[in-house]
């Protein structure tokens, strides 16, 4: 782990991948990067090219992640769940992060990053919180499909029953134990 700095010990690490002389980040919140979002497993979750971002709207683990970072660098931050989304995310609940990042331009935009306060987690391990979120999440889902149902019956060159199949084909080719 020595080539891992501790930016918050327990909480936040982060690895200089490719190392930079560019500008400094210092206490400007408003930066234009690269980024690739991954679960402790490896999997993807999410992948940005060229975006801005205002320090101050992100995930603390990824605001003070990137603090001191140099234009053209690149990290590798991995964060706690209680530095990143927690479990009010789209995304698995309270799962760690590992983020690939680089710093393309820093913008004009001087303010002081939120403090940094951990998010209490031990909730989800309540059974009764997990079943309501299994709950919301299946109502979400119910939500979703309905809307994109609405969606396919406004074509009339839209095959639903192909749909339907393709959709069923789906569901036992990804989730073989639900079968």
């Amino acid at each position: 782990m020595s080539s891992y700095i501790a930016a918050y010990p327990l909480y936040l690490f982060y690895k200089i991948v490719q190392h930079s002389n560019g500008q400094k980040l210092d206490k400007e919140t408003n930066v234009c990067v690269d980024f690739d979002i991954f679960r402790s497993d490896g999997k993807c979750l999410k992948v940005e090219f060229d975006v801005c971002v205002n320090l101050q709207d992100t995930i603390p683990g990824f605001a003070y992640g990137l603090q001191g970072m140099r234009i053209d660098e690149i990290r590798e931050i991995f964060i706690h769940p209680s530095l990143a989304y927690g479990v009010h995310t789209m995304f698995e609940k309270g799962i760690y992060l590992k983020i690939l990042v680089k710093l393309r331009k820093i913008v004009d935009g001087v303010a002081v990053l939120p403090k940094m306060q951990l998010i209490d987690l031990t909730f989800i391990c309540n059974e009764d919180f997990q079943k309501a979120c299994e709950a919301t999440h299946q109502q979400c889902v119910k939500c979703l499909g309905s809307l994109r149902r609405n969606f396919l019956t406004i074509w009339p060159t839209v095959d639903q029953n192909a749909v339907i199949n393709e959709f069923e084909h789906l569901i036992i080719v990804n989730y073989p134990e639900k079968n």
